[in-house]
């Protein structure tokens, strides 16, 4: 059986089953397991197990179990609450300060953990409904929370680079660091969406002027500080290449954990409660990606990436455009799939021929994370709409959920453009990194 058609059979078989609602690392240990019976036979199965174990044994591995940890103490310890406040009292005589404060958080939250889901229901929770209850419209209270939330996967740290980064064979501390730029250039276009949005349309994002005193409002600001030492102890460990992405992973954690002391929040069911879930949220990413590298395996061994690169630098097409066809399938499939299948489908494949072409599989790697952004906000499977939904004020239909990211997610195809259009908005801060950390 020549590699087109292995290529036509495993990937349909992964699209089929996944559309099917199968659950991702079943689809993509069974297709594995099924293609390595029918070329290799049993003998094969122990050949591919000691392939895998050599490439999970990877220490960076480690990093995603402690990143979980500290988006979920995170949730626990009270930081949004003290953040939300000072925004609410610093930024609510501005038209939309509230929403711009959300926004702001959330790019907060982005820099101290790398989940989407910890930022989208925890601002969810506390500033949709203030929002809602001081007059904006349901369009800005729910998108400037929804889509600023994926914020999380492209600001550094990101669990979801730490996975992108090792199936694309690349360095973790540079992908970190090559999202920086897109991610305030992202932070920047959904606060100048909003102060438009504003001045059009001032019933939207009312002002909400709060009287506080000086001291009052200096008061507030130290609940940036704790955030602050947190984000420079995780970030700056790996720039000045002083730690490794995993390294600075349990140093965050230590900070987080600090923190939720100090302000009385940690104790023994804290602790049981943030290790069952991140057990249960880390187990299930670790068991996608040891499928995923065995499923990739399998596939290049049987000849399909070196098919697939054929193919593609043989299609007199300009290197960008191959670039524009694979942002396409990324865009189109991000409406239909999980966006974390996404990854474990179209990286391996990706990847292999970006290298090919000779574009940067760092720079890459950020557009990849950019539209992972766009599948988590768009209709109809988005799992940030999902998320927001099941926390919504009483009134607030998926229909109006869906509206109100559309502006938003213009915003995040906006930064698409200019990261692949100029690609040193992406490359240029990595290479201020003394020693890649990863």
């Amino acid at each position: 059986m020549g590699p087109e058609w292995i290529t036509l059979i495993m990937f349909g078989s992964l699209v089929l089953l996944l559309m099917l609602g199968v659950r991702i690392a079943w689809v993509l240990g069974g297709v594995m397991i099924i293609a390595t019976l029918l070329f290799w036979g049993p003998v094969g199965l122990r050949t591919l197990a000691t392939a895998t174990f050599g490439a999970i044994t990877n220490l960076f591995f480690v990093a995603i179990p402690l990143f979980v940890f500290m988006g979920i103490i995170l949730q626990r310890s009270g930081i949004a609450d003290d953040l939300f406040e000072m925004f609410y009292v610093w930024s609510g005589p501005v038209r939309g300060g509230l929403a711009i404060g959300s926004v702001l958080i959330c790019a907060i939250f982005a820099a101290m953990t790398g989940l989407i889901g910890a930022s989208c229901i925890t601002m969810g929770l506390i500033a949709t409904p203030a929002m809602l209850k001081r007059g904006y419209s349901k369009d800005i209270a729910l998108g400037s929370v929804i889509a600023p939330a994926t914020l999380g996967i492209l600001i550094p740290p990101s669990v979801i680079m730490i996975i992108l980064a090792l199936l694309g064979k690349i360095s973790v501390g540079k992908l970190f660091f090559a999202g920086m730029v897109p991610g305030l250039i992202m932070t920047g276009l959904f606060i100048i969406y909003i102060l438009i949005n504003g001045l059009i349309f001032p019933k939207s994002c009312p002002a909400t002027p709060v009287k506080e005193s000086w001291r009052r409002k200096i008061v507030l600001l130290r609940s940036v500080i704790l955030p602050m030492i947190v984000i420079v102890s995780v970030l700056g460990s790996i720039f000045l290449g002083i730690a490794t992405p995993s390294e600075s992973a349990a140093v965050g954690a230590g900070s987080l954990l600090i923190i939720a002391a100090i302000r009385r929040r940690l104790n023994r069911q804290v602790i049981r409660e943030s290790a069952t879930e991140t057990f249960r949220i880390a187990g299930l990413n670790m068991w996608i990606l040891f499928c995923a590298v065995a499923f990739a395996n399998v596939y290049t061994a049987l000849g399909g990436t070196e098919f697939v690169k054929m193919v593609v630098t043989g299609l007199d097409i300009a290197p960008l455009g191959v670039i524009g066809m694979i942002v396409g399938l990324l865009l189109i499939m991000g409406l239909f799939i999980d966006p974390q299948a996404i990854i474990f489908i179209v990286a391996p494949l990706a990847f292999p021929i970006v290298r090919e072409l000779g574009f940067d599989p760092v720079w890459f790697g950020v557009i990849f994370v950019i539209c992972v952004c766009t599948a988590h906000v768009t209709p109809p499977f988005g799992f940030s709409l999902f998320y927001m939904k099941s926390i919504a004020p009483p009134g607030i239909s998926l229909g109006d959920i869906y509206h109100s990211v559309r502006w938003f997610l213009l915003c995040i195809v906006g930064t698409l453009a200019l990261v692949i259009f100029f690609p040193q908005l992406a490359l240029w801060f990595p290479t201020m990194m003394i020693t890649p950390g990863g």
